[in-house]
């Protein structure tokens, strides 16, 4: 299995961290905003990148989770004012959660392939 594809995206994930802490320091807001949106793109990319490249499956449900993430992000910023870094955190939380809530209840591992893809499909179905 050849990593090269994904170290050059995490490399690429630090940069625009390390771009991110000078925007930060240089006050530019409007900069930052765009940055972080790309940033949050980039993790959700090397996901599909793990799931769909190496593990040769597609997932809808991942884009679920994102949904998920960023639904509670909006929520924690627009209806109880917390700043946006704040939510980072707490979406995170949520999200892990409900991949720990649809682990455990969905089919048992035993029936594999197909199984994993088709209860991916349901959940962005069920979600979307």
């Amino acid at each position: 299995m050849k990593l090269r594809p994904a170290i050059g995206i995490v490399a690429l994930v630090i940069a625009l961290v390390a771009a991110q802490l000078v925007l930060r320091a240089m006050d530019k807001e409007y900069c930052l905003t765009q940055l972080t949106m790309a940033i949050y793109y980039a993790i959700v990319v090397i996901g599909l990148c793990f799931i769909m490249g190496y593990a040769g499956q597609v997932s809808l449900g991942h884009g679920a989770f994102y949904a998920i993430g960023a639904y509670v992000a909006a929520i924690l910023m627009d209806r109880f004012d917390v700043p946006y870094w704040a939510t980072i955190p707490a979406a995170g939380t949520v999200t892990t959660q409900a991949v720990w809530i649809w682990l455990i209840t969905r089919q048992p591992i035993a029936c594999r392939c197909i199984a994993v893809a088709m209860s991916s499909v349901m959940l962005a179905v069920s979600s979307g």
